[in-house]
């Protein structure tokens, strides 16, 4: 309920029966929709990387499979009720009294167009969980084909007693698929559940690797004049090279994720007995915040993954812009930009920590926002890192601010990564000003009309 705005002519006790009521509603709508349609449902849960994979998963799978719908929400509907939303491709809701009107209307004039007769055949969906039980309520609105889990990581970790107690909750997800499930190689703590599942289980590889039945090889990244960097990599399926791609995708493990999204829309071609099509390379929309490259002044380049941040997203985006540097831009120095990790509970203080020891070895300049990151810098004093290279800020605003002098007064170019969790830190709001393309604005999170008022009265109370 962090976003929900309360009317004024509203008792709070009454909008929460509100949005109880409307839950229900369109969670039945939902269950309906799936009983009488019978879609091919492709089921995503993990802490880290749900929304990436639901997205570039759909659409590899639209264009390998040009002749089947494929249907998954633009956005990052993954709750009980935007589940429900995204069944149901209703793609605009808030929790606002006007929203959840504006929901069931959508939904009634789908439901009553010639529209509800041309329904997808497979829908991707995003099982999120805040709590325990969650997973439980999700399941009961979709079951899935197929399963896939990304990760785990401590995000979410307020409402759980131990990362344990997250896994159960997103493991039964895999439990109730109905055909597949997929899992990476390098999370040992599924074994148990493994021996529970009763359908073919697909083991996938993040990094190059014999030992899973999906994986790759000849990871390549290099410069590209449009997209800044693509790679390429070999698709390797069961110890046998089925083609090689390429993406503006630069992680080496999405590389493992791609390889898996390839294998998953082959299975889906043969079970619509449809034409699979394999492209010789795949260019993503990404969504924003998500790992995109920017030009920025002076011949540097930002690397803009402020759309959240959890553990392990952090510290992989970090050792991608160091593999990025290192492999492609020597000349560069680094700046990390770093925000609060919220959502962490217990595990707020250690990580954060953690982060310090990452940061420092490769680090020219850091930046933080954020009462957490007090125990980074903390740390980098404990490990004697050089604290006039650690600049603290009050706010993003403030970091362009002093960023646009250093990229301009030094001589030398840099990379600069941006990351942090959203609420009440807004990262990206340091890096509109420095663009060299003023158009790429609007590809950065949190930039719709809504969000800006928002943010407006976020920074002029500051």
């Amino acid at each position: 309920m962090k976003n929900a705005k309360i009317p004024l002519f509203l008792e709070q006790s009454d909008w929460f029966m509100l949005k109880n009521i409307f839950g229900r509603w369109i969670r039945r709508c939902a269950r309906t929709y799936i009983s009488r349609k019978r879609p091919y449902i492709i089921g995503i849960t993990g802490s880290i990387g749900k929304t990436t994979s639901r997205m570039i998963i759909s659409e590899i799978l639209g264009t390998s499979l040009p002749d089947l719908r494929i249907s998954t929400s633009p956005k990052n509907f993954n709750s009980e009720i935007g589940l429900a939303l995204s069944i149901l491709e209703i793609q605009a809701y808030s929790p606002t009294i006007l929203g959840t009107i504006s929901a069931i209307f959508q939904w009634l004039t789908t439901a009553l167009s010639p529209r509800w007769s041309r329904s997808y055949e497979v829908v991707v969906l995003e099982y999120g969980i805040d709590q325990p039980g969650d997973m439980d309520i999700l399941l009961d609105i979709a079951q899935p084909h197929i399963a896939i889990f990304t990760g785990l990581d401590k995000v979410h970790s307020e409402a759980f007693e131990s990362p344990d107690d997250i896994w159960t909750e997103k493991s039964k997800l895999l439990l109730e698929a109905r055909d597949i499930v997929c899992v990476p190689t390098w999370a040992s703590y599924i074994d148990a559940v493994l021996e529970e599942i009763e359908v073919d289980i697909l083991t996938y590889a993040l990094h190059h690797t014999g030992d899973a039945d999906i994986s790759f090889d000849e990871y390549t990244v290099k410069a590209d004049e449009q997209y800044i960097a693509v790679s390429s990599f070999v698709l390797d399926q069961w110890h046998e090279e089925i083609g090689r791609i390429s993406t503006n995708l630069i992680w080496e493990v999405f590389a493992g994720y791609v390889s898996l999204w390839v294998e998953i829309a082959m299975i889906v071609a043969m079970r619509f007995e449809v034409e699979y099509i394999l492209p010789e390379s795949y260019i993503f929309g990404l969504q924003a915040g998500r790992y995109s490259l920017y030009r920025w002044l002076s011949q540097s380049i930002i690397v803009d993954s402020t759309y959240n941040a959890a553990p392990q997203s952090m510290k992989l985006a970090i050792l991608q812009t160091i593999n990025l540097r290192n492999t492609l831009f020597a000349d560069h120095k680094l700046i990390y930009c770093i925000g609060d990790m919220n959502e962490l509970g217990d595990f707020a203080e250690s990580e954060h920590r953690k982060l310090a020891l990452l940061i420092t070895q490769s680090a020219e300049y850091i930046y933080t926002i954020g009462t957490q990151t007090q125990y980074l810098i903390d740390e980098c004093k404990k490990i004697w890192y050089n604290m006039d290279r650690v600049i603290q800020c009050e706010d993003a605003r403030a970091v362009w601010e002093l960023l646009s002098y250093r990229l301009q007064q030094d001589a030398v170019p840099y990379i600069v990564l941006c990351k942090a969790s959203q609420w009440d830190l807004y990262m990206e709001e340091a890096i509109p000003p420095l663009l060299s393309q003023s158009t790429d604005i609007q590809k950065l999170p949190r930039q719709d009309e809504r969000w800006q008022k928002k943010k407006e009265k976020f920074f002029l109370n500051k």
